[in-house]
């Protein structure tokens, strides 16, 4: 994604923020990784708009009308959603080849921060920000998320009004 910054872990116990070297403490995790974003951390969720029943132009029965108004159209290509996918993906191989790591093929705990807007927070839903997640590092950091068997998801707003993303795992 454009305007982003590569937030990652290496074998030694540093992590990096861009070009940065920075200490933490990973007794709890293998590692981290995640991104800094200029704009918010799209979902699944921006694909699609609720259909009303005004916008079909036939007449339409009430009994119908209800059914209509909890259908959904779809919305757009999805680019900015495969963009991030890519984004996560490309941190997160630069991070497992760090640790000299491969795809897991065992069961792993993640726990996923998400920094956002004020404005956006209340706007997204936390799982749908999970999902984009988890999906995108089908393949990568493990081969299904299936095996992810314990997930801890928070959604907070951050102090200098940034998006950012952060994945700890542990394998089990």
């Amino acid at each position: 994604m454009k305007n982003t910054t590569e937030i990652y872990s290496d074998i030694n116990g540093f992590f990096f923020i861009g070009n940065t070297k920075c200490e933490i403490d990973f007794s709890r995790y293998d590692g981290l990784f995640g991104l800094v974003f200029t704009n918010r951390i799209p979902t699944k969720q921006d694909w699609f708009d609720k259909l009303n029943k005004q916008d079909i132009s036939l007449p339409i029965r009430k009994e119908l009308g209800e059914l209509i108004n909890s259908l959904y159209v779809r919305r757009g290509d999805g680019h900015e959603l495969k963009e991030f996918k890519h984004s996560l993906a490309s941190v997160a191989m630069k991070h497992l080849h760090c640790l000299q790591r491969g795809v897991s093929k065992s069961s792993l705990n993640l726990k996923i921060s998400i920094s956002t807007t004020e404005n956006w927070i209340n706007k997204v839903d936390v799982d749908n920000l999970a999902k984009g997640c988890l999906d995108s590092l089908n393949h990568v950091l493990y081969e299904d998320d299936r095996q992810v068997y314990n997930l801890e998801v928070s959604k907070f707003i951050h102090p200098m009004d940034v998006h950012s993303i952060l994945v700890y795992h542990k394998r089990i």
